[in-house]
């Protein structure tokens, strides 16, 4: 699945130090917001919050745009998300059980056809297994991939076992720093909050399937927040990432 669970794209986009709780004394009020986020000759995406929610990215590249948006149950859990690009609408549909250990989400193409649903467990509020699956009608579900996710103490998501039945099973491991992530603000509002397993509490420092690794850079504001990212690639070369900027409140 890799990192497929910034939904599926920035579900997918959407970051999630422990979890962070007011009982711990951190509550999202407190977190800095993304404002905008860009990436270096890539997409750009602007964040518009409302009721101390994210509720809308706006991305553009080369001028093409798109948009993603979110709506939330009276318990300030996403119900529905829509991912809008090349004029085609995503529509991913969220449920819950009454325990909250298991979300079913399903999502549809609205000029494609498509189906597609993934069931995910989720444990002390962290996903842990996905089950993901091709669906030719809401009833007709065939199963193609899981994964399974194992975290720190922090709770950054470390390790990503993935078995596609087409292919041999993959292994990932990611690496933190200690700093506050760019998406602290998701990572403890948005519930649950793995939904987006890779919206952790902390920074990516290196990636490893065990094909090829990538390490990152940062440079950091006075409150520890992330404001810049540098790629350093397998072979040691050194690409500007990312341009990271937070709303001012």
């Amino acid at each position: 699945m890799k990192v497929s669970l910034f939904l599926v794209g920035l579900l997918l986009s959407i970051v999630f130090l422990p979890a962070c709780s007011e009982d711990e004394g951190f509550s999202p009020n407190q977190i800095k917001k993304l404002k905008r986020l860009e990436y270096v000759g890539g997409t750009a995406y602007d964040y518009t919050y409302e009721d101390n929610l994210l509720k809308r990215i706006d991305s553009e590249r080369i001028g093409i745009r798109g948009q993603q948006l979110f709506f939330y149950d009276t318990e300030r859990r996403i119900i529905r998300y829509e991912n809008i690009l090349f004029g085609d609408t995503t529509v991913y549909h969220f449920s819950y059980p009454e325990d909250n250990q298991v979300v079913t989400i399903s999502s549809s193409r609205e000029q494609a056809g498509f189906y597609y649903k993934t069931i995910q467990k989720i444990e002390n509020n962290r996903i842990t297994k996905v089950e993901s699956y091709h669906c030719d009608n809401a009833d007709k579900c065939e199963r193609f991939s899981t994964d399974d996710l194992e975290y720190d103490e922090s709770g950054n998501l470390v390790r990503e076992v993935n078995q596609n039945f087409d292919f041999e099973p993959s292994v990932t491991t990611y690496q933190y720093d200690n700093q506050f992530s760019m998406n602290l603000f998701l990572y403890s509002s948005i519930q649950p909050q793995m939904l987006w397993a890779h919206f952790s509490p902390n920074n990516i420092t290196a990636v490893d399937n065990g094909v090829t690794r990538r390490s990152f850079d940062y440079v950091y504001d006075s409150d520890g927040y992330p404001i810049e990212s540098s790629l350093i690639s397998s072979n040691g070369a050194t690409y500007p990432h990312q341009i990271i900027e937070y709303l001012e409140e």
